[in-house]
């Protein structure tokens, strides 16, 4: 057991503190603090369990350092995991904009080889100009072109690629809600 003197500034306590715990007067912890006087019975059983606590805290100190550490690192994983769901959310955003991009170039392929079909289909009366077929093989050859970037097989990719993310973004949710 230790000092009365060196509880009380272990504890940071006032000798005032000390006394109003104790239920004791200031001048019987002074005493008590220069040997001059015993503390009443109450009174040690008290400063007793002041020292416990505090031999308690000792002991429970490393422990606390390390729940703190790992709530250090939850906070700075949580971060992490917000800047991961945001950087999900944007890639999702922009694969659906790609898709409906790619949508919208596959339907305007598909309406651009219905006009050529369409326009070699007329009438044999109807002579096209030269230049006139020149141009609907030009037309066909790009709108070939482009198709081959926007195909079926591409939009089903990118479609895949959403659900993969959305997935992605749900988990994260699930772990940022917990």
């Amino acid at each position: 057991m230790g000092t009365t003197q060196q509880l009380r500034e272990a504890l940071g306590f006032s000798q005032q503190q000390m006394a109003s715990y104790l239920c004791v007067t200031r001048a019987q912890v002074a005493m008590a603090e220069a040997d001059q006087r015993n503390l009443p019975s109450q009174a040690i059983l008290r400063w007793g369990l002041l020292e416990q606590s505090l031999q308690n805290d000792k002991l429970l100190a490393p422990f606390a350092k390390a729940i703190a550490a790992t709530e250090k690192r939850v906070q700075k994983n949580k971060k992490l995991l917000q800047k991961k769901l945001q950087n999900c959310k944007w890639q999702l955003q922009k694969l659906q904009y790609q898709l409906t991009d790619m949508q919208q170039r596959y339907r305007q392929c598909q309406n651009a080889f219905h006009a050529v079909a369409f326009l070699r289909s007329k009438p044999k009366h109807v002579v096209l100009a030269e230049l006139d077929v020149l141009a609907l093989n030009l037309l066909e050859q790009q709108t070939f072109m482009r198709l081959d970037k926007c195909d079926v097989d591409a939009q089903e990719t990118l479609t895949l690629r959403i659900k993969l993310l959305q997935v992605e973004v749900e988990e994260l949710e699930k772990l940022l809600a917990v």
